[in-house]
């Protein structure tokens, strides 16, 4: 959801498939963001708030990720 925000609070995150993130993803700390899979996309205003987080992308087939110039 468009304005919508998840705080992390020291708990990692992962993504296994397609996302489209619209509101915020906040870290505090170490967290971990884990994406796993197909498609993952920033345009419809998502953002990342990292603290001293790792983004770690894989999977066996291709991925696309769009941060949006993020």
């Amino acid at each position: 959801m468009s304005g919508a925000s998840l705080d992390l609070n020291g708990y990692d995150f992962a993504i296994f498939g397609n996302a489209n993130i619209a509101g915020a993803l906040r870290a505090g700390g170490a967290e971990r963001l884990v994406y796993l899979g197909g498609a993952l996309d920033f345009t419809g205003g998502g953002a990342i708030t990292a603290a001293s987080s790792t983004v770690i992308i894989g999977g066996a087939g291709a991925q696309t990720i769009n941060l949006a110039g993020k």
